[in-house]
């Protein structure tokens, strides 16, 4: 049975082509972590699939999304400062270059991927693996996070400030908490550190980062944890603690 899918805002993307993408964060599922809607336009959002999205997977994240007591029309319309109260009458999708609008009557995602499957170009049972599995876009924003952070060094301000994150690294060891403040803490600085180097400035970015690398629901205690841990150790340390001067309730 196919579960209401619950979202949560995190951040517009604006692309090179000037289209901003509202990308949500899927509550109720692992195996698609986010949604990017590109638009909103006569009643029907217009949902990209993160690259590497099974079919199915989707279909049943999008059935949920048109369920009564989903939040996503909600998140929708919030993030492109619609009125709340327009009419939302469905979602359309491109999976493969292969488009399909989904309404609220839809409420069987396998009747939404025989539609999707005979609609393609490509034959299913001959080559499921480019046929079920979403080959473009971007990818979700959970892989993206996880990806900078195996591919990115950590930057710190000194050899006495590694020394300190290492020693809190092999003592948090024992502690879920504690691991968890310095995973969230290390995400976090690794994917300003991705963003700066492409040009932004710290204080764009904190606050979106902020919500893009908590991967794990931390508390807002754990946040101040992971703040202080920064401010201490991370080459760029003294501007995140002005930022967060200026910005104090954001988490």
């Amino acid at each position: 049975m196919v579960k209401t899918t619950y979202v949560r805002f995190v951040t517009t993307y604006q692309e090179a082509n000037n289209v901003s993408l509202v990308c949500l964060r899927t509550m109720s599922s692992h195996k698609v972590s986010c949604l990017f809607v590109e638009s909103f336009e006569g009643g029907f959002a217009t949902v990209q699939p993160p690259k590497g999205t099974y079919i199915h997977d989707f279909a049943e994240i999008i059935v949920g999304c048109l369920m009564e007591n989903s939040n996503f029309p909600f998140e929708v319309l919030s993030g492109f400062n619609r009125d709340v109260c327009d009419t939302f009458n469905g979602i359309k999708f491109k999976f493969n270059n292969v488009t399909i609008t989904v309404t609220r009557k839809d409420t069987d995602s396998d009747e939404i991927c025989k539609r999707w499957e005979q609609k393609s170009i490509v034959d299913i049972n001959e080559n499921p693996s480019v046929c079920i599995i979403q080959q473009n876009g971007r990818l979700s924003i959970v892989d993206e996070v996880l990806y900078i952070d195996r591919t990115t060094k950590m930057e710190f301000k000194n050899e006495y400030a590694k020394r300190y994150w290492e020693n809190l690294v092999k003592f948090s060891s024992e502690f879920s908490e504690g691991h968890a403040i310095l995973t969230y803490a290390r995400l976090w600085a690794k994917y300003m550190q991705n963003l700066m180097a492409k040009g932004k400035m710290l204080n764009e970015i904190a606050k979106d980062s902020s919500y893009i690398c908590d991967l794990e629901g931390i508390s807002v205690h754990m946040y101040i944890c992971a703040l202080k841990i920064l401010f201490a150790t991370w080459k760029y340390g003294n501007y995140l603690e002005n930022w967060y001067k200026a910005n104090p309730c954001l988490y």
